[in-house]
């Protein structure tokens, strides 16, 4: 947990232990989001929800580079992962998109809109890595 820091001394010190304290603090809430994308029961609106905006903006790219690894690893001996990882991140999208219907507080539109462009790059780059792969299957055998 976060400990206070005093402003006592030289401000090169306290500063230098506030600045620490918070690579602690923020170190810690990126641990916490990592064993909750990992946990059987993920939801992602859950999520969303629950961490600060950038935590939830770093969480749905740790999310897409574990699950497009993932299938990357697999997809010399399963040609479906590549497509299951695919239609897991367009649902992921939907969801997000499906999102934004909703009457949100101007803070929680940006905030999905936000994660929304972020999970829209990523889906491209998975879609080209697919079609990549389609067109030139030795590309993924390494």
């Amino acid at each position: 947990g976060a400990k206070p820091v005093m402003a006592q001394g030289g401000v090169e010190l306290w500063v230098g232990s506030l600045m620490h304290m918070i690579f602690q603090s923020i170190h810690g809430i990126i641990r916490q989001a990592w064993y909750a994308i990992n946990a059987e029961d993920f939801d992602l609106l859950k999520f969303i929800a629950m961490f600060p905006a950038q935590i939830s903006l770093l969480g749905i790219q740790m999310l897409w580079t574990r699950d497009a690894e993932i299938a990357l690893k697999h997809a010399r001996h399963d040609k479906k992962k590549m497509q299951e990882a695919n239609e897991a991140f367009l649902n992921l999208l939907n969801t997000l998109i499906s999102q934004t219907t909703n009457d949100l507080e101007k803070f929680e539109r940006v905030c999905y809109e936000t994660i929304i462009t972020i999970h829209v790059h990523q889906v491209e780059n998975f879609c080209h890595v697919l079609s990549s792969n389609r067109e030139s299957a030795p590309l993924l055998q390494y």
